[in-house]
């Protein structure tokens, strides 16, 4: 819901995060994603196109949750979490 206001409205989000969106290397980025997945690094499951997207969401909102939810305002905890979350899901590997 977040992520459809931010694409298609005028809000806060849209004023604070999509100047810095790097939109003239999301096409490179999406061809390393390919070329990762063709390589058996990157899951094949994943919509290339719709990582970067996912990323992005995967740090905003934990970002912003942290404080109200755990009134934790830790720094390398937070970047701890997502760079985990990201990098290997929920599964215990």
């Amino acid at each position: 819901m977040w992520s459809k206001n931010f694409l298609h409205h005028d809000s806060n989000l849209t004023k604070h995060i999509l100047p810095y969106i790097p939109f003239d290397k999301l096409a490179l980025f999406t061809k390393k994603i390919i070329q990762g997945q063709k390589d058996g690094i990157i899951n094949k499951d994943l919509l290339p196109k719709l990582v970067y997207p996912a990323i992005v969401s995967n740090i905003y909102i934990p970002i912003n949750a942290f404080d109200f939810l755990l009134d934790n305002t830790n720094n390398e905890e937070k970047i701890k979490h997502i760079k985990s979350f990201i990098l290997k899901g929920i599964r215990n590997e």
